[in-house]
């Protein structure tokens, strides 16, 4: 899992022409499996695998890697799979969604914040639906605007409320913006 996270976590743009290709040859490998895999059916079941078993030491991988996955398919020509993928996620796994942000694990609420980001990002239709569907009066969701880091940072505010404030914040803009367009 950590392999294919950082496989993921490349910039195919760079200004420096050796990591371009380097990228471009890390997510020729990863096109390959979503035209293979379309929905990503193995991803899911490891993810559905760990919630079953209790296997913390992947809670944070897999979701960090279905949150690179959604952002490096977030390309014209992937679009559609960043799309499937989203979905995936809205209809069969918000309430593990729930309890990740409900945890009080403060590298699993921030995955899954970056998780649900990305999901924002993918499409207006997707983030329509994520309007639609996601719990935003979810009791977690305040917890966290004043959340603050353990001893040694109290001074500073967490960047798990500066995260979910940057997810809510376009969420609602796309949102109000989709409304007017109707």
């Amino acid at each position: 899992m950590k392999r294919l996270r950082n496989q993921l976590n490349v910039r195919p743009n760079s200004g420096d022409p050796t990591e371009s290709a380097l990228a471009t040859k890390a997510l020729a490998v990863i096109y390959a499996y979503v035209e293979e895999s379309p929905e990503c059916t193995q991803l899911f079941k490891i993810w559905e695998w760990q919630q079953q078993n209790a296997v913390a030491k992947i809670e944070v991988l897999i979701v960090e890697v279905l949150s690179k996955l959604i952002h490096q398919c977030n390309t014209a020509l992937h679009r559609l799979n960043a799309m499937k993928i989203t979905r995936t996620v809205l209809q069969n796994h918000l309430t593990v969604i729930y309890r990740h942000l409900s945890s009080g694990r403060q590298n699993t609420v921030q995955a899954t914040l970056r998780l649900l980001t990305a999901m924002n990002h993918v499409h207006h239709q997707t983030t329509k639906e994520i309007k639609d569907e996601f719990n935003f009066g979810l009791k977690a969701l305040s917890k966290l605007r004043h959340h603050r880091r353990k001893e040694g940072e109290a001074d500073q505010t967490s960047k798990v409320g500066t995260c979910s404030d940057d997810y809510m914040r376009p969420a609602v803009w796309k949102s109000k913006a989709l409304e007017s367009d109707y």
